[in-house]
């Protein structure tokens, strides 16, 4: 008989003041999950910006963000070997905002049925959050990750893992676009110049 295995993991942030002393200042410490964080950017005003993947629906979201409910479906997992298919959640991305002293400002999913991991943040001047990564069908089902009207690409590779950017505002209430990235599934890498334009890079898979 085997036993189902059960691992939450909590993703974590430490600030760390800068001083002349010998040691740095520990200015906040605080706990982000269930989920497993990948990227983190900062602003001027010292916000902190992460995003990452969480297989749980009890992940903290905060009111009136732009998806407050989980989105992942069912997906198969071989960890056993080809014999003994697990059946978990698929992973749902996420964005997270903190502000200077570590106090939540907002926290939402961003993904559909499929696997969908957050793996690079950016923010540009006027607080606009920028979200690269990847997301992939699960079981030949329809993936649905969120994009919006006129995006470059809309349509998902079946049985592929494509890359996607996204676009939220600076209070995470809105999804001002999201495009998929047709066969780059890899690792994403992300930049915004000081025009607002984003610039993608990832590999095929």
């Amino acid at each position: 008989m085997r036993l189902a295995r059960s691992v939450v993991l909590l993703g974590f942030v430490l600030s760390v003041s800068p001083c002349r002393a010998a040691e740095p200042l520990l200015s906040y410490s605080r706990l982000i999950g269930p989920g497993t964080i990948y990227a983190v950017a900062t602003d001027p005003a010292g916000n902190v910006y992460l995003t990452g993947s969480t297989e749980s629906a009890a992940f903290p979201v905060t009111p009136g963000v732009v998806q407050p409910r989980f989105g992942g479906g069912t997906c198969i997992s071989y960890n056993d070997g080809p014999l003994h298919p697990d059946s978990l959640p698929c992973d749902d991305a996420f964005v997270v905002k903190l502000d200077a002293k570590g106090n939540l400002i907002f926290a939402t999913y961003l993904g559909g049925t499929g696997s969908d991991f957050g793996t690079a943040i950016a923010v540009d001047a006027t607080g606009n959050i920028y979200v690269a990564g990847n997301t992939q069908h699960q079981n030949a089902a329809p993936n649905n990750f969120p994009t919006t009207p006129g995006a470059a690409f809309r349509d998902q590779t079946p049985l592929r893992a494509d890359g996607f950017v996204a676009k939220l505002n600076p209070s995470g209430t809105a999804l001002m676009y999201s495009t998929i990235i047709p066969g780059a599934g890899g690792q994403a890498g992300l930049a915004v110049d000081r025009d607002g334009n984003a610039y993608f890079s990832g590999s095929a898979l």
